[in-house]
């Protein structure tokens, strides 16, 4: 004896467990998940099953497993008693009949169970483990085609009776299987090989692991919403080669075989086959006389087992609550509201993403942790949040971001090659960086606190908005491709466009402007608006007499004062050549005049030369 308890204690390196998953229910968090309008799949016909895995525990309320029930005219269900290990099965038709099957003590709690319910036109049948546990005459149809499917939930009079425990591979066929066909199935995954796949109504294999969403994996689409506390975890049911818990040498069962086995382990003589992931029961990462005494209190029903759990996915911090609760209700969580956390592979392959205007809640977003782990993110949409800052240097596939109407203070944007439009208007923002993003196409950054603009390394350009900051100097020299401009409202005093050859649009009102030059060669195409420029009197054009023609104060393109040369640093007072005619004179107003004595007139020739002239009596 002394020799066997020394060897209880041997350490040893566990195998991992890959399976898929399942879902865990409990009545306390109120969960279950709610797949809508899937009775229009058997409404009105004669024959229909459920079937799925089952892992229950003892529960003072009914604990509903799955199926439908409105108590009407469209119940189809699997259910345990109150307080009980009994399963109710029942079927309702449309004319309110109900056909009921009570199995007593026909549960085993803390351990998995396959459970179907078949009807075949005159009988229901309830089916445990593949094998026929009871049945009873019935007859009718559902004809309701919006009842819900529910899973770990089942509604009586507007109330739901949740379960407490485990559900694995729910089916939903509108054909009564055989025994037969339950058996040789419920341990496999259903595909196109299986009898009565053409029947197969509704396949929710809960493998998805993550999220608030699980699919159906027919063409019906019948999706599923988690609510409440539901929860995904590694599954232990027999699906998909899966292992069970004590099921130490992989036969499918738990009993005493297993128990022998760890014995002979622990005593130095290990079977052909042996499972430590499934031996240590206890997960205390030993196998020892304390997992044979675990595994002995499971097998008699007085215990449950603990193996340890599959690798724990990776999680991304989410500290934001708002952010967080758009991430899980969109199928992006780890299925766990408000605990901070969404699982990283739910979000790292994710290419669009729009949480703008709060992402549907009242206050909005403060805090944008966790964007970083959205790797392949190509475009971006937070605007209308609060958001203070954003840190956009791990999404370096990032092409399109939209963080206007925010309370931004800090962007940074440098790691961002590919970005291509980016809007960042009506924040707080005093110094944003664009000149390692060289892709740049369209950038919105009005209506900030900007004091100066980097764009020399932005050749792609073609739409600008910095209008309503604080800019001194905008140098457009190398943004050959611009086409519209918006620079009004800044403290600009110069403004060159000739290098633009492409503007199609400039508006520069509301600046400080002496000095405005629109010679860019394409003033034909050019819509101007310069209005509200005091200190700026002669512009320079291309075509005087066309720029005087169509850029007109009565049109809102320019002020009173405003007149067009194509060179106004050679205008002055002095008397005109007699080799050019006249076209028009106007005073300071830009009013057609003949004039008077000492009264400083601007004289507009068909050279396209602009004169200013005193005549002094």
């Amino acid at each position: 004896m002394k020799k066997l308890f020394l060897l209880f204690f041997l350490p040893v390196t566990l195998s991992g467990q890959t399976s898929n998953y399942e879902l865990v229910f409990n009545s306390t968090s109120f969960s279950y998940v709610d797949i809508p309008n899937v009775s229009s799949v058997i409404a009105n016909k004669t024959a229909f099953s459920i079937s799925g895995w089952v892992n229950p525990q003892s529960d003072v309320s009914h604990s509903g497993f799955f199926g439908f029930r409105n108590n009407t005219d469209a119940d189809f269900y699997l259910l345990q008693l109150t307080n009980t290990n009994n399963i109710e099965a029942r079927f309702r038709n449309s004319s309110g009949v109900a056909y009921d099957i009570i199995a007593n003590n026909a549960l085993d709690f803390n351990q998995w169970q396959h459970l179907a319910l078949t009807y075949d036109g005159s009988y229901i049948r309830l089916y445990k483990d593949g094998s026929l546990v009871d049945s009873t005459a019935a007859n009718g149809i559902i004809a309701q085609n919006f009842d819900s499917f529910k899973l770990g939930a089942l509604d009586y009079q507007g109330t739901l009776f949740h379960m407490i425990g485990n559900l694995d591979e729910i089916r939903l066929w509108d054909v009564a299987l055989s025994a037969n066909e339950i058996n040789t199935w419920m341990c496999v995954e259903v595909d196109s090989t299986h009898p009565n796949y053409v029947n197969l109504m509704g396949y929710w294999n809960l493998n998805e692991g993550i999220g608030s969403y699980t699919d159906d994996q027919t063409a019906n689409g019948n999706n599923g919403t988690l609510f409440g506390g539901t929860t995904w975890q590694a599954s232990s049911s027999c699906l998909s080669g899966a292992i069970l818990c004590g099921d130490v040498n992989e036969d499918g069962v738990v009993d005493q075989t297993d128990v022998t086995e760890i014995n002979n382990f622990i005593l130095g003589s290990p079977p052909l086959v042996f499972n430590s992931w499934a031996a240590d029961v206890n997960c205390d990462g030993t196998i020892n006389i304390l997992d044979i005494t675990m595994l002995n209190s499971f097998i008699s029903g007085t215990g449950s087992l603990n193996c340890c759990s599959t690798t724990t996915p990776s999680q991304t911090y989410v500290p934001d609550n708002n952010f967080e609760a758009y991430l899980e209700i969109n199928g992006m969580g780890n299925g766990i509201p408000y605990d901070d956390s969404v699982f990283t592979s739910a979000i790292d392959t994710l290419t669009y993403l729009d949480i703008s205007f709060g992402a549907g809640s009242a206050t909005g977003i403060f805090d944008l942790t966790g964007i970083e782990d959205f790797n392949n993110l190509l475009i971006l949409e937070c605007s209308f949040n609060n958001l203070t800052s954003i840190d956009m240097s791990n999404n370096i596939s990032l092409i399109e971001l939209n963080v206007s109407q925010n309370q931004i203070i800090q962007l940074n944007v440098s790691s961002n090659a590919f970005l291509k439009n980016l809007n960042c208007a009506a924040n707080q923002l005093q110094l944003i960086s664009v000149v390692n993003n060289q892709m740049l196409t369209n950038f919105q950054c009005q209506q900030n606190q900007l004091t100066s603009l980097d764009l020399s390394n932005n050749i792609m350009l073609d739409s600008l908005a910095c209008l309503a900051n604080q800019l001194t100097n905008l140098d457009l020299s190398n943004n050959i491709n611009l086409i519209a401009l918006a620079c009004g409202a800044n403290q600009l005093t110069t403004l060159n466009i000739s290098n633009n050859i492409n503007l199609q649009g400039i508006n520069c009102d509301d600046n400080d402007l002496v000095s405005l030059d629109l010679r860019n060669g394409s003033n034909q195409q050019l819509g101007l608006s310069c209005t509200h420029n005091l200190q700026l009197s002669c512009i320079e054009v291309d075509d005087v007499a066309w720029s005087t023609a169509n850029w007109t104060v009565a049109n809102g393109n320019i002020d009173p004062q405003h007149y067009f040369s194509t060179n106004c640093s050679g205008t002055g007072i002095e008397e005109s050549p007699t080799n050019k005619d006249l076209l028009r004179k106007i005073d300071v107003l830009g009013r057609e005049t003949k004039g008077t004595k000492d009264e400083l007139l601007i004289y507009i020739y068909d050279d396209e030369t602009v004169e200013k002239k005193i005549i002094i009596e």
